[in-house]
């Protein structure tokens, strides 16, 4: 049973690892913001490279949480998208000041859509629609001397 959890549930598990380690290293102090990138772009491109090793199917917490090949892949198409996204804006996004903080609310919201797609249950929809556009929103917000921002 463990076992099936960690494989269902492995590209939800290594975002939310991500996040937690994303946090730590901001507690920390001394973690350069272009290691912060690079280690996002490293568990991003990772996960979404699961699409290719996908065979099982199946369901946890009674139902709530469904896995498939085609979900895989919508969750992998997802994460794809964020690895573009860090790519393109690479650049820009190493001389951000607050970019922990940018990334961890960019990765919750990936988060609630990984889950979103994976929900079975009208609750575990719910929570993570809520999961996914909190810290959206947030993200709107983010450029705190922008006008345009607010």
């Amino acid at each position: 049973m463990q076992n099936e959890f960690l494989y269902l549930m492995q590209q939800e598990l290594a975002v939310t690892v991500l996040i937690l380690v994303l946090l730590l290293l901001k507690l920390s102090g001394r973690f350069p913001a272009e290691r912060f990138l690079q280690l996002s772009l490293l568990v991003t491109i990772t996960a979404s490279l699961r699409v290719f090793f996908s065979g099982q199917e199946g369901s946890l917490f009674a139902g709530m949480f469904q896995s498939g090949k085609l979900l895989v892949l919508e969750k992998s198409i997802l994460l794809t998208a964020v690895t573009v996204l860090l790519l393109v804006h690479y650049d820009e996004l190493k001389r951000h000041s607050h970019l922990p903080e940018l990334l961890v609310l960019l990765f919750s919201s990936l988060l609630g859509m990984l889950l979103m797609v994976s929900s079975g249950n009208l609750l575990i929809l719910y929570i993570s629609l809520e999961l996914a556009t909190i810290p959206a929103a947030a993200l709107v917000n983010f450029d705190l001397g922008g006008r345009r921002s607010a």
